[in-house]
């Protein structure tokens, strides 16, 4: 560096060049060093800021998995949970369903039978959600029209409070002179129907 400043003098004093030229020269020769210098360090701290939006990515995603996982733990804590008692008439051709919600966290507002098939011979009637002593309950009552029911499928479907969605199905069967009943987990609306 201190060479190249001394053969710009001595051109300069030979060629008859003006200070203002040496001073030009000078300053270029000073500066291409420090622009290199800096442009270097930028460089160096985008790869850094690189390295750390990066990181922040990682952070965001994983936030919004255990967001996600939050949200399901917090659905199923307001999934119904049925006590359901299964009553026969005297003829076999009426069959009451009792339902009571044992889960405290779930506030029902609406349950319905979604069946798509027709019934057939059988009529039904559903009440209205009641809640008695802190615990919702109702009931659906089957009839058959002409015989006894030897089998059917209930799909149901019930809405609580904080408007989620969930199913299940129950299996009634007759045998011989008794009739049972099988649930089948209450699930999420939402993952049945993409399945």
């Amino acid at each position: 560096m201190i060479l190249l400043i001394q053969d710009i003098i001595t051109q300069a004093s030979t060629d008859g060049l003006k200070w203002t030229d040496i001073v030009s020269a000078l300053s270029a020769a000073i500066g291409i060093p420090l622009v290199v210098g800096t442009l270097y360090k930028l460089m160096k701290k985008d790869k850094e800021r690189e390295s750390e939006i990066q990181s922040l990515s990682v952070i965001a995603t994983k936030l919004t998995d255990i967001q996600r996982e939050n949200e399901i733990r917090y659905k199923a804590s307001k999934k119904p949970y049925f006590d359901i008692n299964l009553q026969q008439g005297e003829s076999g051709n009426r069959l009451k369903l009792d339902f009571t919600n044992l889960n405290l966290n779930a506030t029902l507002i609406n349950f319905d039978i979604t069946n798509s098939i027709d019934f057939g011979n059988i009529n039904y009637t559903k009440s209205t959600i009641n809640n008695i002593g802190g615990k919702e309950n109702f009931f659906i009552i089957l009839n058959g029209k002409e015989s006894p029911i030897e089998h059917i499928i209930l799909h149901l479907e019930y809405n609580t409070e904080e408007n989620y969605a969930f199913i299940q199905n129950l299996i009634i069967w007759r045998d011989q002179q008794n009739y049972n009943i099988s649930p089948s987990p209450i699930t999420n609306k939402e993952i049945n129907e993409l399945e």
